[in-house]
This record gives structure tokens, sequence and C-alpha cells, in this order.
């Protein structure tokens, strides 16, 4: 149900779940993580008028961010591997959001 509220409360061309996101220091609700994300996509360059951007972001112990991607373009979906990045020597945080992001971007200008 929250998935669909965080769905429908975006605008298109992106939208974003994110479990575990009370893992981050500060304690982060989804959609501000998902928003944090986004923006950090739009500084990497990342348009979000060409086609949809799906993003379920996953947040574990023991520090591990995961990022499962989706972009549709012309009727085209394309899943790409998932990105995982680990924080073994500190927290993770709004940096590891904005590490996410920038793998995130770099993967999706290759594509």
């Amino acid at each position: 149900m929250l998935a669909l509220a965080l769905a429908l409360a975006q605008p298109a061309g992106f939208t974003c779940s994110a479990q575990g996101a009370k893992l981050l220091v500060p304690a982060t609700a989804p959609e501000v993580a998902c928003a944090r994300l986004k923006a950090g996509l739009g500084k990497a360059g990342i348009r979000f008028d060409r086609g949809e951007i799906r993003v379920a972001l996953r947040f574990e112990k023991p520090g591990i961010a995961t990022a499962s991607v989706t972009r549709t373009s012309g009727g085209k979906a394309v899943r790409l591997p998932d990105i995982s990045v680990a924080t073994s020597d500190r927290a993770m945080g709004p940096s590891t959001i904005d590490l996410l992001a920038r793998e995130i971007a770099g993967r999706l200008t290759t594509r």
C-alpha cells in the first residue's frame, strides 16, 4: 500500500520505493530517500522526461545498499543488474544514497 502511495505521489518519469531506510543514520523516511536519489540522478545529468526510470532501494545490515533499476523508453523496458554499495567502515547515511545515485547514473548513461 505504501509503495502504491509513493508511486502515485511522484511525477511521471521517475518512480521509487525504499525498504529499510530506517537503517540510515539519521533514520530516513522512504520518500525522503527517494527524493535524495532523484536529486542525485538529476545532478548527474539524468533526464526524467525521456521515458520512465523505476528504482527499488533496499538498505540492509551490515551496511549494504542495493538499487534495482528499470528504464522504460519507447515501450521497451530494460532492467539493469542490481547495483550495490557497501559501507563497512561507517554507518549508512545520506552519502550512501549519493553514492548509489552516481553508480546508477553511470550505468544509465552507458545504455
